[in-house]
């Protein structure tokens, strides 16, 4: 069950001039967007760029002298070890790490990361970031069921289009989760003159659109440039509507714990691919697809409005505050909860048993085709 950190003892010793840029390096890219470069990486594309190795070790000291950095770590202590790995790899020597954003916009409710990444003999690679671990960007993800556009992809696409005046030599552009959506839909909605300069989008188990983007001209102007990668489990990977060509990788984790890129299956220089997604994946999805549908826009608002007013009232600013001091704010969430006024809470609790209806009614079904089976098979 080899992962990333396997694929840096096999390969890591190969510059980009003798092994070109595959696939395990783009998820490595992806990963690198979720550090938190802040103070360390310009936003300057020409100058005052930062080779990766120096940047790490910057970000390995200042998580010694401020222990609270950590907890801007998505995926914990594996993203850690993963930075010192980094920075001691001759394979990304000479990467340059570039054009560094980083958003949050409580007003917007949007949260946005990017990162430029240069590596000998490649295209420069645009990393989005994901969901971090701000509240802010988990109610803008939230949103994506409300809008046809969120904050972020705007500021995708203008980063994009930025970024192009001072690269050269074509762009590719990906990232993990929100991460690939955000360059997929920076990359069919950026400038046509910069869009015809697009190499490969990755889009590493990310949530699709709504079908008013995907029936889009701009989307199906990069369709076929899309690489798109998701784990047999995925769940994040198939909201909405998604990449139809999408590649299976095998995870050594279970359930929705196989959106970490690290628990990602590598073989040589290539991810492990499988032929489909489970059977769960799919019935997951499909619970979550049909209740969205089932929910008129006015109960989506309600539903995310008030779901997220509760976490506020609760003084939840970030992930880390749910695994920090777990009791006493699992109190305040249940505190807050009563003071959501009766029609919100009503709707609340509506559309969350409606959910649960329709994961029953789906369970139902499928033992009693299950139970069929076996009869027939009996008979």
């Amino acid at each position: 069950m080899a992962n990333v950190f396997d694929y840096l003892d096999w390969r890591g010793d190969l510059d980009f001039c003798n092994d070109p840029f595959n696939a395990v390096d783009n998820i490595i890219f992806s990963i690198i967007s979720y550090y938190p470069f802040d103070g360390i990486v310009s936003g300057e594309f020409k100058t005052n760029t930062i080779p990766l190795p120096e940047a790490a070790k910057a970000l390995i000291e200042l998580i010694k002298k401020d222990p609270n950095v950590e907890h801007k770590f998505v995926f914990g202590q594996n993203q850690i070890n993963f930075l010192t790995r980094l920075a001691e790899a001759p394979r990304y020597h000479d990467c340059i790490l570039c054009g560094y954003v980083n958003k949050v916009d409580i007003a917007r409710e949007m949260q946005f990361s990017a990162v430029t990444i240069l590596a000998p003999k490649t295209p420069p690679y645009i990393a989005f970031r994901g969901t971090d671990s701000a509240i802010v960007g988990w109610k803008e993800d939230f949103n994506m069921i409300l809008n046809d556009t969120i904050p972020a992809q705007l500021e995708a696409a203008s980063y994009l289009n930025n970024a192009a005046k001072y690269l050269s030599g074509g762009i590719n552009t990906g990232g993990h989760s929100k991460g690939g959506n955000l360059a997929v839909y920076a990359a069919a909605f950026c400038d046509k003159s910069v869009q015809d300069g697009i190499g490969a989008i990755y889009s590493n188990d990310a949530p699709g659109f709504n079908k008013k983007i995907i029936t889009s001209d701009q989307y199906n102007a990069i369709e076929t440039k899309i690489d798109c990668y998701i784990p047999e489990g995925s769940v994040v990977g198939l909201l909405f509507e998604y990449v139809k060509n999408y590649k299976v990788v095998k995870s050594s984790e279970t359930g929705l714990m196989q959106h970490d890129p690290f628990s990602w299956e590598v073989k040589g220089k290539d991810l492990v691919h499988i032929p489909a997604v489970s059977k769960h994946s799919i019935a997951v999805n499909d619970v979550l697809m049909e209740w969205l549908e089932n929910m008129d826009y006015q109960t989506r608002t309600v539903f995310v409005e008030t779901l997220f007013n509760v976490v506020n009232d609760a003084n939840i600013k970030s992930t880390y505050d749910f695994t920090e001091n777990k009791l006493k704010n699992a109190a305040m969430l249940i505190k807050s909860l009563h003071t959501v006024d009766g029609e919100s809470k009503k709707m609340l609790l509506k559309t969350f048993s409606a959910l649960i209806k329709i994961a029953n009614h789906k369970i139902f079904v499928d033992v009693n085709d299950k139970l069929r089976e076996n009869m027939h098979i009996t008979q």
